[in-house]
């Protein structure tokens, strides 16, 4: 069963708390899903149906981290902190006659100072 026409909700993660993830460190992820969006313009070159189709946007920002935070320079062989700031345009269809669920969906985004890391990390 597919959620509701109408929805919005708020997904965090963050590796503080076990400290098992390398590389990632925390992500944010807002998703707001409304009718309204069937007429949206970039939802018109999604692939969707016409049962039961939900339409929505989200937005997400992610931060990396290297294994070591005490070092100022990039370690060979180690990832910098980095982080993406995306936003999505999706559509999600359910189709009981042909029993299956068919998603798309539009990204775009930047990586890099643009994305806003440094103040996610120094937070």
């Amino acid at each position: 069963m597919m959620e509701p026409d109408t929805y919005a909700r708020i997904h965090y993660e963050n590796d503080f708390f076990t400290a098992t993830d390398y590389y990632y460190s925390q992500g944010i992820q807002g998703e707001f899903v409304h009718p309204w969006f069937r007429r949206f313009f970039l939802t018109k070159v999604l692939i969707s149906g016409n049962e039961q189709v939900q339409n929505g946007i989200s937005v997400e920002h992610n931060g990396f981290t290297p294994t070591s935070t005490d070092h100022n320079e990039i370690l060979f062989g180690d990832r910098p902190y980095a982080a993406t700031l995306t936003m999505k345009v999706f559509s999600m269809s359910r189709h009981d006659s042909l029993n299956s669920r068919i998603a798309s969906a539009l990204s775009f985004g930047v990586i890099g100072p643009a994305a806003g890391g440094r103040a996610m990390q120094s937070t």
